[in-house]
């Protein structure tokens, strides 16, 4: 008697994978000098400083990267199309407009972040610097019922070399000066061993409306 076994195949239904948090890294960044343009990296294309594009170990090529700049909160999105970096601690290596974008000219500390193939590019807008104004002081000369006193004085300071404001303020007509916050002291010393006398420093310029300082 033979007997026949069949062969059962057991097929196992298993749940769909879910998806893999992105890879994530901090720590420093390099930037690729300006003297490697037109080299030809890992990925078989030149170099170009202008390209935002990366150097980054163990990671694949073609794998897009947005890379933080935690100190501003600055983000841009690079391309990996080199390998290295070899220094220890630099997780990536930055092409120069990536640098750039991030405001980190000679490098720095980053946070990495590899992108889905399905998730948008994600960037801030380079932001301008605007350096911040210095503090100025005013230091009020006079203040006439009479714009003819008050353009008077005015005249009589800019004789001196000084550059005298004008505003008349409700019934006042204010003359004052404006100087640097670290120039202020050094003003004061001036025009007291000039023998000018009895004006005082506001803590705001003068509000009301600017006049000019022509008697005409």
């Amino acid at each position: 008697m033979v007997l026949r076994f069949g062969l059962v195949l057991l097929v196992l239904a298993l749940p769909p994978p879910t998806f893999l948090h992105a890879q994530t890294a901090e720590g420093w960044a390099g930037v690729f000098p300006d003297t490697q343009g037109g080299r030809i990296t890992a990925s078989g294309e030149p170099y170009d400083p202008a390209a935002l594009t990366a150097g980054a170990p163990n990671l694949r090529l073609g794998m897009r990267l947005a890379v933080t700049n935690p100190a501003n909160g600055q983000v841009t999105t690079v391309r990996v199309n080199d390998g290295g970096p070899s220094a220890a601690g630099r997780v990536v290596t930055l092409s120069r407009a990536a640098a750039a974008a991030l405001d980190l000219p000679s490098g720095g500390p980053v946070q990495i972040r590899a992108l889905r193939v399905d998730e948008p590019e994600v960037s801030t807008p380079v932001r301008t610097f605007v350096p911040t104004p210095p503090a100025v002081s005013f230091l009020q000369m006079g203040a006439f019922r009479t714009p003819a006193n008050a353009r008077k004085l005015a005249q009589a300071l800019a004789g001196l070399g000084y550059q005298p404001r004008l505003r008349k303020e409700g019934w006042l007509f204010r003359v004052y000066l404006t100087v640097a916050e670290s120039d202020a002291s050094a003003l004061v010393d001036k025009l007291t061993a000039q023998g000018r006398r009895g004006f005082f420093q506001l803590s705001k310029e003068p509000g009301g409306a600017a006049l000019p300082l022509s008697t005409e």
